[in-house]
């Protein structure tokens, strides 16, 4: 099941974009889980990090598209945002937050079905390796390759991404073996550190090395 978040304050517009994506999803066969948000503050509120692609409309009353599309890639670097906007000089910078793309309104089936079919086309089963896990700030979903390193902080794991550091309320063994297949992590250079408990992975091009204290 595909999940779908529409988040616009027109009433009239959510409604048109069920329909037409009842009616990709019929002529498709694509299970299609849909759910609707009335601004930006109401997405955020409620979000949660299983969402697969966003509609989202680029000018809302109390928090717009753009705003709602940055704290949402602060805890999400996975969903897919499609702006909805009647005006295309605010398309580009959509992208800044990652957007797979933009849909002028009125939206027009035609349109639609195509940007459809190239996001499915196009993560469908290219899916990249990402991690989900919760803490006092919130939930979060965030792709493996953007993880830099784990280190023991208190009885817990600090992760140390990109952007931003995450506290995770498990011990260096529960982390590790929460990742997926270990190949997936060699072609970078990765490495989590415990008094009791180390793992070293190295370039896949350089030689293997693994120990436990």
């Amino acid at each position: 099941m595909v999940k779908i978040a529409i988040c616009d304050d027109e009433e009239t517009l959510i409604l048109d974009l069920k329909e037409q994506l009842d009616r990709y999803g019929r002529e498709t066969g694509r299970e299609l889980c849909l759910l609707e948000y009335h601004d930006g503050s109401e997405l955020l509120a409620h979000y949660q990090p299983d969402l697969d692609l966003i509609f989202m409309d680029i000018r809302m009353e109390k928090v717009n598209g753009l705003k709602a599309a940055e704290e949402i890639r602060k805890v999400d670097s996975t969903v897919g945002i499609m702006f909805l906007t009647s005006l295309s000089q605010y398309v580009w910078k959509g992208y800044e937050y990652g957007a797979v793309n933009y849909l002028l309104k009125p939206v027009k089936y035609g349109r639609l079905k195509m940007e459809l079919d190239r996001f499915f086309s196009r993560y469908q089963g290219k899916e990249e390796p990402y991690f989900t896990f919760a803490n006092d700030s919130g939930k979060f979903k965030v792709l493996y390759k953007n993880l830099r390193y784990a280190e023991t902080s208190k009885r817990n794991v600090l992760l140390h991404f990109e952007d931003q550091d995450q506290v995770i309320y498990k011990n260096m063994k529960e982390v590790w073996h929460r990742m997926p297949s270990k190949k997936n992590l060699f072609d970078r250079f990765f490495f989590l550190l415990d008094l009791d408990f180390a793992f070293w992975i190295l370039d896949s091009a350089s030689p293997i090395a693994s120990f436990f204290l």
